[in-house]
């Protein structure tokens, strides 16, 4: 199986006015239902399929989590240090967000996940049926229910191109968002892909809440064209200004 890593993920929900349920400390919607508006870091270094070197272990120790990050900064740097040597020699903004952020709209019968990297949006319906299928989505038909204080939402009926990589039109993922006591999402989630994967396979961590935005995500390509782009604005200001020749004579 391609080797994957869950990049950084912020996501932004806003819902309806929140009230404070008595007793268990977590914001609710006014139906009742566990507010999830916030925005949260749900970044990680670790990868998806389980690194042979730990063997069964559920858990990294502190020790082991820490060389990993070092590891993956090591990496960040190096590649930073050769894109320097091509001339992009930048230090950065950063104080809002790095690409990998999303936002989540909640509503009493929608969620909409939107996340910063590619402005991809996902709109799940709450309580409601999957459509027919043939109708193909990049991100899957999102289909959301409540299991206690818990938001289950289903995803199928997925291109071929899906945005998971390694998985095709067959495959179904389970995602449940239970949201804590200290303001934190626990995220689940379970792939089943019969055309890509012998069994299916499952996930689990922690999205923690942050005091921070989410940002419009847009590349930066013109800043390295800029130059030719003045250029050639500035050739066809010339040809304008220059005075038009009668063509007879």
């Amino acid at each position: 199986m391609r080797k994957l890593t869950l990049a950084s993920l912020a996501l932004s929900l806003i819902a309806l006015p929140a009230l404070a349920a008595e007793g268990d400390g977590i914001k609710r919607m006014p139906n009742g239902k566990p507010d999830l508006s916030g925005v949260y870091d749900a970044g990680t270094v670790t990868p998806v399929d389980r690194p042979p070197q730990y063997g069964d272990n559920l858990y990294l120790t502190t020790e082991q989590a820490q060389a990993m990050e070092e590891e993956r900064e090591r990496l960040w740097r190096s590649l930073e240090e050769d894109r320097k040597g091509g001339g992009a020699d930048r230090t950065a903004p950063k104080k809002g967000g790095d690409g990998d952020n999303a936002r989540i709209m909640q509503t009493e019968n929608h969620v909409v996940i939107m996340a910063e990297m590619v402005h991809d949006a996902r709109i799940v319906r709450i309580d409601d049926e999957h459509g027919p299928d043939g109708i193909d989505w990049w991100l899957g038909d999102g289909v959301g229910h409540w299991d206690g204080d818990t938001l289950v939402v289903t995803s199928r009926n997925f291109r071929n191109e899906t945005g998971l990589p390694g998985g095709s039109e067959t495959m179904v993922v389970e995602e449940r968002f239970t949201r804590t006591e200290d303001g934190n999402l626990l995220y689940h989630f379970r792939v089943d892909d019969p055309n890509s994967w012998t069994a299916p396979w499952a996930g689990e961590y922690t999205w923690q809440a942050k005091d921070s935005r989410v940002y419009e995500y847009a590349c930066h390509e013109g800043n390295y064209a800029m130059g030719n782009v003045l250029r050639g604005a500035r050739l066809l200001e010339s040809e304008y200004d220059q005075p038009q020749s009668s063509g007879g004579e």
